[in-house]
């Protein structure tokens, strides 16, 4: 057992929904817990890309077959390289958005 210190309107609330869920407060708090983590899990799950046969996922061929699949044209590397902190400031936000269903169109 371990001791929290939290605001009497926090624990009132908590109490509130223990009672009218007929669970206790622990049980209440590990749910909304479980609930934020399984969310955050979702929203960084990485679609598994079906590799042929001859591949290894993690190996140097699949990271040139993703390559040659994303039909990257070697001019647009060095464009990409020097933009990627652009790039990924300007669209990690909306796709974990998108993944966690919250893109509110903004």
């Amino acid at each position: 057992m371990a001791v929290i210190h939290i605001s009497e309107r926090l624990l009132e609330r908590l109490r509130r929904r223990a009672e009218r869920e007929n669970r206790s407060v622990e049980a209440v708090v590990e749910s909304i817990l479980d609930s934020e983590s399984n969310e955050v899990e979702k929203a960084v799950q990485v679609e598994q890309v079906k590799l042929p046969g001859h591949i290894t996922s993690g190996s140097g061929a699949a990271l040139l077959w993703a390559v040659e699949q994303a039909n990257i044209d070697e001019g647009d590397v060095d464009n990409v390289s020097e933009r990627s902190r652009e790039i990924l400031d300007a669209e990690l936000v909306t796709y974990l958005k998108s993944r966690m269903g919250t893109d509110n169109g903004a």
